[in-house]
């Protein structure tokens, strides 16, 4: 890490601290080229292509 990015990071730090900004992981789930935050959400989708295109679950 650069010596600006580093600085940067440290001055976000800061702010976030005073402000009382938290940071959180978030968990994704992906199907095909989908990007979702719900794993019910990702396997109503795959379960739904799946019976539409008669296609096996990967797995089974």
């Amino acid at each position: 890490m650069r010596a600006s990015e580093a600085q940067a990071d440290a001055e976000v730090a800061e702010l976030m601290a005073h402000y009382g900004v938290t940071r959180v992981s978030v968990d994704y789930y992906h199907y095909r080229t989908y990007r979702y935050s719900n794993p019910d959400d990702a396997i109503a989708q795959a379960r739904l292509d799946a019976s539409q295109n008669n296609i096996e679950p990967k797995g089974v």
